[in-house]
């Protein structure tokens, strides 16, 4: 259906209307027109923000924060590397969602390396190693992954020492 059409054009309208339906939603939480539901975990209180579950929230900010890294991600000043910081810290402070945070956090280095390589700042061995590491990240995450999340789901743990620590930390 998107046959010889620009896939940047595909990915702007995504980012204008859902960032449009993200601001419009957040407005009718504020007023009160929409639920905002609240959950109780573990002695954290995590706030739906008008979606049905917390965890949409975050994942579909996620996926436009990765959306919007891609389109402008070369032309991106540092302070709005700030800003997604901090909007990152308050959507986790909001919803708890610690994984959405690691990939929101993680997104800054990568996306800020890519803009180093672009705009020449970073040359020789580094640039050659980054792209081949990605060519070979593409093609094999995916069945590592799902090897991986299913090993880890059998043998998953929540008394795990390390697993504690790690959650304390966040």
């Amino acid at each position: 259906a998107a046959y010889k059409i620009d896939s940047k054009k595909v990915f702007k309208c995504l980012l204008f209307v859902d960032s449009l339906m993200f601001i419009l939603l957040e407005i009718l939480v504020v007023l009160g027109k929409t639920e905002n539901r609240i959950f109780y975990e573990n002695g954290h209180i995590r706030y739906s923000l008008g979606f049905a579950y917390v965890l949409e929230f975050t994942t579909r900010f996620l996926f436009l924060l990765l959306i919007f890294l891609f389109l402008y991600g070369e032309k991106i000043k540092a302070y709005i590397y700030v800003l997604i910081t901090f909007l990152s810290i308050l959507i986790l402070k909001l919803t708890y969602a610690k994984l959405d945070f690691i990939c929101m956090i993680s997104a800054i280095p990568i996306f800020l390396i890519h803009k180093l390589i672009c705009d020449n700042k970073l040359k020789g061995k580094f640039v050659v190693i980054w792209e081949k590491f990605w060519k070979i990240a593409a093609l094999w995450s995916m069945p590592v992954m799902a090897v991986s999340f299913t090993v880890l789901s059998l043998i998953y743990n929540p008394n795990n020492a390390f697993l504690v620590k790690l959650n304390r930390l966040l």
